[in-house]
């Protein structure tokens, strides 16, 4: 039970996880006063504790005290909340209450970070000197995946790459596509597409563009997806 006069905490937390991994996400912690009138912060260690899990329409879920047989999920032990091999359909808020459900506190949102997965339209690409050509790279993550947390960017040769004159890089819905313009032999190398979550998870594909002074019909067909205007 809390302490006299002590009070859940209510400030909202953030816990950030990567898919399946596990651990401890949040503590049931209560707010009191000690002997010399400073604020204690202080785990809840008696008493009925549950915790929740709050969803649409403020719904509450209460959160098992052990991982069905899926092997993966979040669970509580008393004032602990942990998670194991979670996935991204743990992710939500969750509060803890100690005897009644109205006094749910200690609200955390748990975020779970997954590893971008990209695809790329093809791994070599044909260009004509002069003209321009789009290489294109998409993550292709779940939809429930923390896709504004994604960063994605081109580098050529390892160099990374910046829109001006040379380059424009088009973004449409999970696509980011580089247009390089006016191509010549010097634009002729490797083109990386990488992308990194928040949890700095990595992912790179490469596509490997070749220029020629011209173009016909069976050198551009070694490439049907090579998009050359």
């Amino acid at each position: 039970m809390l302490q006299p006069h002590a009070v859940l905490i209510s400030k909202p937390s953030i816990k950030y996880m990567q898919e399946g991994a596990g651990g401890t996400i949040a503590a049931c912690l209560q707010l009191s006063l000690g002997d010399s009138g400073m604020t204690i912060l202080s785990p809840v260690l008696s008493g009925n504790i549950t915790w929740y899990r709050i969803g649409d329409a403020n719904t509450m879920t209460e959160v098992p005290s052990n991982i069905t047989g899926s092997g993966h999920g979040v669970w509580s032990d008393g004032y602990v909340l942990s998670g194991i091999n979670v996935v991204t359909e743990d992710a939500g808020d969750y509060c803890c209450a100690v005897e009644v459900i109205e006094n749910c506190k200690t609200v955390t949102h748990l975020t779970v970070a997954v590893t971008p997965k990209l695809t790329t339209n093809n791994s070599t690409m044909i260009a004509v000197h002069g003209q321009s050509v789009q290489l294109a790279c998409s993550h292709v993550n779940p939809t429930n995946a923390v896709h504004d947390q994604i960063r994605v960017q081109w580098y050529h040769n390892n160099n990374l790459i910046f829109t001006g004159k040379k380059y424009t890089i088009h973004v449409i819905n999970r696509s980011y596509i580089l247009e390089i313009n006016n191509v010549t032999a010097d634009d002729e190398g490797y083109y990386s597409c990488t992308a990194k979550s928040l949890l700095s998870l990595n992912s790179i594909e490469t596509i490997y563009l070749k220029g020629i002074a011209t173009c016909t019909n069976l050198t551009c067909s070694v490439n049907e997806f090579a998009k050359i205007n």
